[in-house]
């Protein structure tokens, strides 16, 4: 794998996901609560982690993702 090039992507897909939670975190809404509320997951929470779980398949797809809103994929992959 190029390290350089996935860097490259990575910070790209950050960026551009970056600037759409800063356009629109007046929008956001709160999906669910833990621990008594110290624990929140808003709509922004998980719509990144399944853009981001997407660009991993399509860009990486030897390699894993955990995140905390959705199921793990490929968690043994060449790099997690």
């Amino acid at each position: 794998m190029d390290l350089q090039n996935a860097y490259n992507l990575v910070k790209d897909f950050i960026v551009k996901e970056g600037d759409y939670v800063h356009s629109n975190w007046h929008h956001m809404n709160i999906v669910k609560t833990a621990d008594g509320g110290a624990d929140v997951t808003t709509d922004f929470d998980q719509h990144v982690e399944k853009a981001f779980n997407e660009f991993v398949l399509e860009h990486f797809p030897d390699c894993g993702f955990r995140g905390e809103e959705h199921a793990d994929y490929n968690r043994h992959g060449e790099y997690t």
